[in-house]
Formats: C-alpha cells, structure tokens, sequence
C-alpha cells in the first residue's frame, strides 16, 4: 500500500484581557481578548 504525505500548515492566536474588577463582565473581558488578538494580527500583517 502507498501513503502519501503532504505538510499542514497550521496556526493559533490568543489575546489576553483582565478583569480588574468584580463589576467587570466576564463577556466584556472576552470581547476585549478577542480584540487584543485581531489588532495584533492587524499590526504584524504590515
């Protein structure tokens, strides 16, 4: 039998946020990871 083999290219991003209170959301603290992460992406594409 054949196997053929090929490369994957593969990636991971993350962003990283706080939450410097209790009267913080939780889903705030997401959003602002999530944004963390797609300015950086922007920024080290140019």
């Amino acid at each position: 039998s054949k196997i053929d083999c090929f490369a994957v290219e593969a990636s991971v991003s993350f962003g990283v946020a706080t939450k410097r209170d209790m009267l913080t959301d939780f889903h705030d603290v997401l959003r602002n990871a999530e944004l963390a992460m797609y300015s950086k992406k922007r920024e080290l594409r140019r």
